[in-house]
């Protein structure tokens, strides 16, 4: 049989890493290249990662969370999104407070970091309907 075998509970990534970590000690002038790049993969891994469990937390979130976190994100004042949900301006408050804590972040702010990096929410939709609910 030709070609590695892949080994048993072990994902093929995992076993192609090791197949590069073997190459580095064999070539020693290549080592230093070939640890800063499986450093860098495992850097990009950890964070695409990251960006996959923040997008299905953001995707949990109901329409007047995410409306909310759009018009955080716009710069839409609460008393405005107050009234354009025909709400009061402390239950905006709270359903700021309960996205926040719903990403894992302590302010509104942060959530919305977390929302753009997931791509739930794009640059495009904050720049193009700002002020949205004036």
């Amino acid at each position: 049989m030709s070609g590695p075998v892949r080994q048993a509970g072990r994902p093929m990534s995992a076993l192609r890493m090791a197949q590069i970590r073997e190459l580095s000690r064999r070539h020693p002038l290549a080592g230093p290249a070939i640890r800063e790049l499986l450093a860098e993969i495992k850097r990009l891994h950890h964070e695409a990662r990251r960006c996959e469990a923040s997008k299905a937390l953001c995707q949990r979130l109901n329409v007047q969370q995410r409306q909310v976190l759009l018009w955080h994100a716009q710069g839409v004042l609460p008393g405005d999104m107050a009234e354009q949900m025909g709400v009061s301006v402390s239950w905006i408050t709270l359903v700021k407070k309960r996205v926040a804590s719903a990403l894992g972040v302590s302010t509104i702010t942060q959530a919305v970091g977390i929302a753009v990096a997931a791509g739930v929410i794009s640059v495009e939709q904050i720049r193009g309907d700002a002020g949205g609910a004036s």
